[in-house]
């Protein structure tokens, strides 16, 4: 898991895409949920580039789902790119769920803040990114 700390006068934000099989993804929705305990923070959408910015938000433990992707057997192959606070978040664990919430895939972030997964079932997929601590 991806371990980050900043200092409090520091304006955090995170900033990131998702796309499957190249193809960016608009109107999904972010949530950055404080764990644990699942405490939804915020609730953003992605714009017509797949893309999202969260920012003005609390000190804490987090983690970003990014919900209910339509993957076909066209479109397997989700891709994604996060930062947090202008940082690259590396080694960030990445978890695929399926629609009924069973985990069907993982990965790891790069040193850059990508990841990508090829394969995924067709279906309603949802991504959860472990972002760890922040602003603490």
């Amino acid at each position: 898991m991806a371990i980050l700390a900043f200092t409090p006068a520091e304006k955090t934000n995170i900033k990131g895409s998702i796309s499957l099989s190249g193809s960016p993804i608009k109107d999904v929705d972010v949530v950055l949920r404080k764990v644990p305990g699942n405490e939804i923070v915020t609730t953003v959408k992605t714009d017509e580039k797949g893309q999202y910015v969260i920012s003005d938000f609390p000190a804490g433990k987090y983690e970003l789902v990014i919900k209910d992707l339509a993957v076909t057997a066209e479109k397997n192959k989700a891709e994604g790119k996060i930062s947090v606070g202008g940082e690259w978040l590396k080694k960030a664990d990445v978890h695929f769920y399926n629609a009924e919430n069973v985990q069907i895939a993982a990965t790891l972030t790069d040193s850059r803040g990508n990841f990508q997964f090829e394969g995924l079932p067709a279906g309603h997929v949802s991504v959860v990114i472990q972002l760890g601590d922040i602003n603490e």
